[in-house]
Order: C-alpha cells, then structure tokens, then sequence
C-alpha cells in the first residue's frame, strides 16, 4: 500500500512541474503617460520563470524627450528577483530610484506597472516574444 502512495505522488509531482509553464521572454514597449519624461530608444523585455518563481526585468535605453538636454538613461537589468505567479498577474518588487517599487504585469491584458509611494513611475504593454523567422 505505502508503495502504491508513492507512486502516485511521483505522479502527482510529475504532473505538476509538467504543467508549470517554460520560461516567456516578454517584450514591453512603454506607454506615455502624458509625463513625455523620457523616451524609450529601445524596448524593455521581461525574463519570466514561473518553475523558478522569478522575474528578470532588461530595461531598454531611454532619453530625456523634453528640452535641449541630451540625458541618457542606459539600458540596464534587475533580476532574477522573486515572483507570485497567479492566473491573472505576476507580482514582484523592483528598486527605482534607490527605492523599493511595486511591480505587477496582468496576464490577460499585458500592461507591466511599477508603482512607487502609490505613483505609477513606469507602464509598459507587453507581448510574448516570437521568432520572425
């Protein structure tokens, strides 16, 4: 009897890491929030790893787009951090600007959202990444 649990846990556990999703690279393209702050030169992708419950966020290079400045944000990377993975969103916490920012990517619309001291400081819309050929 003790043999035939284990089996079917081996089973069960099986089953389950199966249906765990393989890692998605997603790209995000900003989205302007009426600020016009900065511009995105290119896009920021998102490494997700659900088996592993992490995210890694590539942020694109951005500019200043107001006034004769020629500020530069170059492109840069945080990750893999931890993440909840629901049916619905991925949560996970990002640091911007030296400090700790909330950040949530909903799976059914694609919008990727950091939120600091109740601001959203970024928004992107995402989609999975495929090859062109």
């Amino acid at each position: 009897m003790g043999a035939l649990r284990i089996a079917a846990l081996g089973i069960l556990l099986t089953a389950n890491t199966a249906a765990m999703a393989d890692p998605v690279t997603l790209i995000c393209n900003m989205v302007d929030t009426g600020r016009g702050t900065y511009q995105e030169d290119e896009p920021t992708t998102v490494e997700l790893n659900e088996q592993q419950n992490s995210v890694t966020v590539h942020f694109g290079r951005e500019h200043l787009a107001v006034g004769a400045s020629n500020h530069v944000l170059t492109a840069w990377t945080q990750g893999p951090v931890i993440a909840t993975f629901t049916d619905n969103a991925i949560s996970f916490s990002l640091v911007q600007f030296g400090k700790p920012a909330s950040s949530l990517i909903n799976r059914l619309t694609g919008t990727f959202v950091i939120t600091q001291d109740q601001h959203d400081v970024g928004s992107w819309t995402c989609h999975a990444a495929q090859k062109q050929f």
